[in-house]
């Protein structure tokens, strides 16, 4: 049996990365918590998420755990290569028979862990709960989770693409910067990494209709943020 050595693997890595990731957090190197997220172990995907709900700096905890994941796939395939074992690749059938009844029960979960997340203000719910009640449900048998790679593939395609947008539109802010020949606010002030995710965040809470009293007290403090509510208080 080889479960001590898994084990002992799993948790060395578990305490490695949280040192790691604690000490660049207190020597302030990066912004807030986006050390620990970053250096954090577990899907790249799911550790990006969770970081959003904490407030970390998507883009820079995006960047660690995807480097993370090239570099332990380079030296993966390099000491596959180099032991001289290999395996015929399992052709992926994108469009397997499908479980609907299963897959519907799945969808419920998920939409009904994100709206308790929502209306009972749990941080990271939308990913916790939906994880937590999935699998207590499915091992006691009452579910069975359905996700046919099709539904995975769209999935990973519409989160990494809007991943990889907050760091596309970093470069070019970067770019911007030194056209104008001026430094980045957040050189001053790390906080200001801070700033533009918050507002994308702001601006699509209200135009969904959520965020009220917050966009109220915006109002109220710098005046009408809309450009038809700005014509109103000028005529």
């Amino acid at each position: 049996m080889q479960w001590p050595v898994f084990t002992l693997g799993v948790l060395s890595t578990i305490v490695m990365a949280a040192v790691v990731g604690w000490l660049l957090t207190r020597w302030q190197v990066l912004p807030g918590t986006s050390a620990i997220w970053g250096s954090a172990p577990g899907g790249a995907a799911s550790m990006t998420l969770l970081a959003e709900a904490y407030g970390a700096d998507v883009r820079l905890v995006a960047f660690m755990q995807y480097l993370r994941v090239l570099c332990v796939t380079s030296v993966a395939s390099l000491i596959a290569t180099l032991s001289g074992q290999s395996h015929q690749a399992v052709a992926i059938v994108w469009f397997p028979p499908v479980d609907w009844v299963s897959f519907a029960a799945t969808l419920a979960v998920a939409s009904l862990g994100l709206i308790s997340a929502k209306v009972f203000r749990i941080r990271a719910g939308a990913v916790l709960l939906p994880l937590i009640v999935g699998a207590v449900l499915s091992n006691m048998g009452v579910m069975h989770i359905e996700l046919p790679p099709w539904f995975l593939a769209i999935s990973y395609a519409l989160l990494g693409w809007g991943i990889g947008l907050f760091i596309i539109g970093w470069i070019i802010q970067f770019l911007g910067h030194y056209y104008e020949g001026k430094t980045p606010a957040f050189v001053d002030d790390l906080v200001g990494l801070l700033v533009g995710p918050m507002f994308v965040v702001a601006e699509a809470m209200f135009s969904l209709g959520w965020g009220h009293s917050l966009m109220a007290e915006i109002e109220r403090r710098v005046g009408p943020t809309v450009l038809r509510d700005l014509a109103a208080a000028r005529s």
